[in-house]
C-alpha cells in the first residue's frame, strides 16, 4: 500500500482454485488450495 503496487513473491506451480487467504506482516498470501488432480 505504500508504494500503491503489486511485487511478486513465489510463483505457484500450478493453476488452483478455492485457496485461503490472509494478511502477514502487510503481505497478502494465498495457501492451499485445489488444483486439477488434489487438494493441497
Amino acid at each position: 500500500p505504500k508504494m500503491n503496487q503489486w511485487s511478486p513473491v513465489v510463483a505457484m506451480n500450478s493453476r488452483r482454485s478455492g485457496v485461503g487467504l490472509a494478511v502477514i506482516n502487510n503481505h497478502l498470501m494465498a495457501i492451499g488450495g485445489f488444483d486439477v488432480n488434489s487438494y493441497i
